[in-house]
């Protein structure tokens, strides 16, 4: 056989094989219209991308608006790689934008797939390189007007993907059939309820679309693979925290029973077995996307890396994307307040920026607020938990799992290209739990790795295959997942600390009323600091902070000196003690009961108004803070709350070290756990005393020395914070969790591989080793990231460009 032969011969076997797939990549250039469709002005068009079968049909893309290009937009947007037969339709609808009326169709245009391809030869291109075809025009009509034309372009690529020649299959008649649909939730797939007829649960098992999830299921695929392959025996441990997978199930929709079946990915119904499922979305990483890199454009990898600058993805690592089952605290924080109206679909983009750019210990904050379920009483209490209880029990798992998960990634010996890759937090908020149903509520927790639609899974064959500059680059961003991991689980043991931390007393509560504000920092209107202690219902007056001169403290003034309207705040204190069985030993009840002659804030309305909130503070002699907000209410000086907060006091202040250490994390006994999670501001900031935000704004770190010192002097400092800045503790924790890896190395399973595999995973391991020093040089603070020691980087550099910044 010759050489081109045997050429021929192996592109055949990949043709025939699963291990490639070819898919089309469109285009969608520029239009030029014939006609204005604004009535004023220029028009801001863009375009919607839709893909029809004979069976279905669904939004592909859609183009970023083009501002103030009139007649002649031009969006060179690539859109995801799409699987094809050939008998597909693409049709690409153009429409000017319009900001308070609905979009104006502006035509439309419709192509056959095969027509895009046509001019191939043979009609199937080469698996070994992409097929791009000329620009090509096509008409665009409304109402069988000709309105212009619309330019794409299609690429045929084959995406290599996993190396099996068949998807796992799943046996249809475990299920009861047809399935129903359950709708799509933003722009991800649709899912399918599944119903299982023997076995576990009914609904164990949910079905995601395999045409919307097509990037996905060979990830899973590999995973399989990979738990039977000796030389991935460190990804094991990573494995541990995905989705269960059973395969690709072949079945009929509801409704639909005479059209084309649908291939169902079959994976893990978190629902199951749930009353009410609350469940955090955080995206991991400081860059969740990259040009080029399994088809993401390079605008869209643009404006990617603008939503990764502007939210919490470049402060710690991680961004909040979703929160299902929110409680009533959040939700009523309307984020279109400002604006006075909009749309729903407008109000869901405001509400996902604003979780966007929460930091962690607020998204925590609201993770464990059972404000929603009714306190149990005294007698209620000997056969079920109450809601600080089981906030505890909740958190305690959480700690332990990411805890495990940053070791887990500590230990993987291949670094990994996880882009966009999501951590999910949830548990079931539905009822409090019963005592003695401990553990099934600890087995209800979720922390779990998903969302792998841009993501790879590397092997040490892989890895040994790829340049040296794709090396360095899976090093760079597996980097940044590992640095958004261990940020992770370090604010999440912090939270849990804080909180349910302290086994003695609580000195003080303080209610700090804000104003909240959509568009802006919610404004201090003033506090209430009483001693934590029974207290009866009471009426407080309540104290403005004298050091903000701003005008709505002025009218606030002129209100009380003028009409004698005090603004006050009433409350009520009570203690109750749980069992003796009981992980805590009781709890302060808080009561916010209402608040009246509250100062008009918002000065910009027609008749001034407010929309109060309360931040409840407890703090104690140690240091230890606990925190939780009230609902805002909306357009009130006179708010009615009712609400009531638990202030806990655990039984034995060794309940988090029990934490780390199932682990395998041992705090030193030279380091004190508060000087290693101390709260997320100082005492005097949380209070306002010390002109706390607009310090956080001005300074770049809250490590600097000139810092540290001036907050010793002037006593801002706790004695937590005095030991150990921000940058030392962040250091520790990697080293603690460092040191737990190591201590659970898989030394035997690397022990049993080939020698060449062992050579490979040793390599490997020493350049991850390496990262893992000169990280020990590195400075991190809240709003700026710098190399120790490096003359030539600027202070206030981004940590993206910090060589071998992965936690800071």
């Amino acid at each position: 056989m010759t050489e081109s032969e045997a050429g021929d011969d192996e592109i055949a076997q990949l043709e025939s094989s699963r291990s490639f797939q070819m898919s089309l990549v469109l285009k969608i250039m520029k239009a030029d219209l014939t006609k204005n469709f604004d009535k004023f002005g220029r028009m801001d068009p863009f375009a919607v991308v839709e893909w029809r079968t004979s069976d279905d049909s669904f939004v592909l893309s859609k183009t970023r608006k083009d501002w103030n290009s009139h007649m002649n937009p031009v969006w060179e947007h690539t859109c995801r790689p799409r699987p094809f037969e050939g008998n597909e339709t693409i049709r690409i609808e153009v429409f000017d934008a319009n900001m308070v009326s609905q979009n104006t169709p502006c035509g439309h245009a419709e192509v056959q797939v095969a027509e895009l391809i046509s001019g191939l030869t043979g009609g199937v291109p080469s698996p070994t390189q992409a097929e791009r075809h000329n620009e090509l025009k096509l008409p665009l009509k409304l109402n069988k007007e000709d309105t212009g034309t619309v330019v794409v372009q299609a690429m045929v690529v084959p995406i290599h993907k996993c190396k099996k020649a068949e998807l796992t299959k799943v046996d249809s008649s475990l299920f009861e059939t047809p399935v129903k649909r359950l709708g799509v939730s933003g722009g991800t797939a649709p899912f399918f309820k599944l119903h299982l007829k023997d076995g576990r649960s009914p609904s164990f098992y949910i079905g995601k679309d395999l045409s919307r999830a097509s990037d996905e299921v060979d990830f899973y695929e590999e995973v399989q693979e990979c738990r039977q392959t000796p030389s991935a025996a460190s990804l094991l441990p990573l494995f541990e925290f995905t989705f269960d997978y059973a395969g690709i199930l072949k079945v009929h929709e509801e409704g639909k029973e005479n059209k084309k079946p649908l291939d169902l990915l079959v994976l893990r119904n978190l629902h199951d077995g749930m009353t009410k499922l609350r469940l955090l979305d955080i995206k991991i990483g400081q860059k969740t996307a990259q040009a080029g890199w399994q088809g993401k454009s390079r605008a869209a990898a643009l404006r990617q890396a603008i939503i990764d600058g502007h939210t919490n993805s470049a402060g710690e690592g991680f961004r909040l994307e979703g929160f299902d089952g929110q409680p009533e605290t959040l939700k009523s924080l309307d984020p279109l307040l400002d604006l006075g109206h909009g749309s729903e679909k407008m109000a869901k983009k405001a509400m996902r920026i604003m979780l966007q750019r929460m930091h962690a210990a607020t998204m925590l904050l609201y993770l464990v607020d059972l404000q929603d379920l009714p306190p149990p009483s005294q007698v209620q209490l000997t056969n079920t938990l109450s809601q600080s209880e089981m906030a505890e029990i909740v958190l305690h798992e959480m700690v332990r799992r990411l805890t495990r998960l940053s070791i887990a990634c500590v230990k993987c010996s291949v670094p990994q290209k996880w882009i966009g890759s999501s951590v999910a937090l949830g548990f079931d908020v539905g009822e409090l739990t019963k005592r003695g149903e401990e553990e099934q509520l600890r087995e209800k927790v979720i922390v779990s790795i998903f969302d792998w639609g841009r993501s790879e899974l590397n092997t040490l064959e892989k890895h040994a295959d790829l340049s040296a500059a794709d090396q360095a680059d899976r090093h760079e961003y597996w980097q940044y997942y590992v640095g958004g991991i261990m940020r992770l689980s370090l604010e999440v043991t912090r939270a849990y600390f804080q909180r349910f931390g302290n086994a003695g007393t609580w000195d003080s509560v303080a209610f700090m009323i804000y104003d909240f504000d959509s568009m802006s920092e919610n404004d201090f209107m003033g506090k209430v600091e009483v001693p934590l202690e029974e207290t009866k219902e009471m009426t407080e007056h309540v104290t403005f902070n004298p050091r903000m001169n701003r005008l709505a403290s002025g009218v606030a003034s002129f209100q009380r000196c003028c009409w004698k309207k005090k603004a006050k705040l009433t409350y009520s204190i009570e203690w109750v003690s749980h069992p003796s069985f009981s992980r805590l030993a009781g709890v302060w009840r808080v009561k916010l009961i209402r608040a009246v002659n509250l100062p008009r804030e918002d000065l910009m309305m027609i008749k001034g108004s407010s929309d109060p909130l309360v931040e409840v503070i407890a703090h104690s002699a140690d240091g230890f803070c606990f925190r939780q907000r009230s609902s805002s209410k909306i357009r009130s000086l006179n708010p009615e709350w009712n609400e009531v907060f638990e202030v806990p006091v655990t039984r034995s202040a060794d309940t988090l070290q029990e934490a780390l250490a199932e682990s395998g994390v041992q705090l030193p006994s030279d380091l004190e756990t508060g000087q290693l999670l101390p709260p997320e501001k100082t005492k005097a900031e949380m209070l306002m005393e010390a002109g706390g935000r607009k310090r956080r704004a001005s300074v770049s770190s809250l490590c600097s020395e000139e810092v540290v010192q001036e907050r010793k002097e002037s006593g801002e400092m706790t004695s937590h914070q005095q030991s150990l800045n921000e940058r030392k503790r962040k250091q520790a924790w990697v080293s603690l969790i460092t040191a737990a890896a190591e201590a659970q190395s898989v030394t035997k399973q690397e022990s049993r591989l080939p020698e060449e595999v062992r050579l490979g995973a040793a390599r490997i391991v020493a350049d991850t080793e390496d990262v893992l020093l000169r990280r020990e040089n590195i400075v991190a603070c809240d709003t700026v990231w710098k190399v120790e020691g490096d003359e030539g980087k600027p202070e206030g550099e981004c940590c993206a460009a910090a060589e071998g910044c992965r936690f800071m």
